[in-house]
């Protein structure tokens, strides 16, 4: 019987938290979207964030679109490579922004290889980029 009535306990008390967590969710959200004056979508976030990293960031380091013509030494491209993120209303959508970091050839000097099948490999050399996304 104790037992019982300690579980019943318990649960009451998780309940009344989760009550209350969800009362001040809502409760800041509500001060949140009072705030600003409108209800942020992650289009309107999205921007701010470029808006902010144009700031934040130095010149040389400003965060740019992951879309790269992609071609033969000395020819033109021969198509593009390229991330993009969807937007919830559908228009077009825009590469994702990231922080690039070039390693030329010559810099240091390293092939890149990988397995086609358990007996190919394909080695390449070249310039090396490294991309972060925020």
């Amino acid at each position: 019987a104790v037992a019982v009535n300690a579980l019943l306990h318990a649960r009451d008390v998780a309940e009344t938290y989760a009550s209350c967590v969800n009362y001040l969710e809502r409760l800041l959200r509500n001060q949140l979207i009072a705030a600003i004056g409108k209800e942020v979508s992650s289009q309107d976030f999205g921007e701010y964030m470029r808006f902010h990293n144009r700031k934040l960031f130095n010149e040389a380091y400003q965060p740019s679109g992951f879309s790269y013509a992609v071609r033969r030494p000395g020819h033109y491209p021969e198509g593009v490579l390229s991330i993009e993120e969807g937007r919830p209303d559908g228009s077009m959508a825009d590469p994702i922004a990231t922080v690039v970091r070039c390693i030329p050839e010559g810099e240091e000097p390293r092939p890149m290889r990988f397995a086609l099948s358990a007996s190919a490999n394909v080695t390449f050399t070249g310039d090396v980029f490294l991309h972060s996304q925020i």
